[in-house]
């Protein structure tokens, strides 16, 4: 775990993204007085090279609240269901408060008796109703599967069950 400013500062991260060209850079927020700062910062180098800058939803302390209230336009939000739900917030309501600002979306499952994402299915969430809720707002950011396969045919069940739900 590193702040933002050590990630500005690694030439060599930076000159990953120029070689590797990800449409989508995720950082998980942390309650520092210069965050909202570094991030803008990171945000316009990210831009340089058409790579958006997104802050995870992740609230387990509502002191973090206000960094998703004070994001600058240009950072977009990561909306991870696992994260949402594990921290007792419902993901409609998150949908309905960022939609405008959620730009990728970490596509998981939860279960209330492992602390750890499952894959989509595995879980007890509604994973049809996000995608539907989704879908007719016209969501046009990516999707990242975000779980533990054990090997190529799990995968291709996860993949097949989203693409029915979807």
């Amino acid at each position: 775990s590193c702040s933002v400013n050590d990630i500005i500062s690694n030439v060599g991260l930076l000159e990953g993204v120029r070689l590797l060209k990800p449409r989508v850079a995720v950082l998980h927020p942390r309650n520092e007085p210069d965050f909202l700062y570094d991030c803008n910062r990171l945000s316009m180098i990210l831009e340089s090279f058409n790579c958006q800058l997104c802050v995870e939803y992740i609230v387990y302390d509502k002191k973090l609240q206000y960094i998703f209230d004070s994001l600058p336009s240009s950072i977009g939000i990561t909306l991870d269901f696992f994260h949402c739900v594990n921290a007792g917030y419902s993901i409609e309501s998150v949908i309905s408060r960022y939609f405008s600002r959620i730009k990728h979306v970490h596509l998981n499952d939860y279960s209330n008796s492992d602390i750890k994402a499952q894959c989509p299915g595995e879980g007890c969430l509604l994973l049809r109703n996000y995608f539907n809720l989704l879908q007719c707002q016209e969501f046009q950011g990516t999707y990242m599967l975000e779980c533990k396969f054990t090997n190529e045919q799990h995968f291709r069940n996860i993949v097949d069950y989203c693409g029915r739900i979807s």
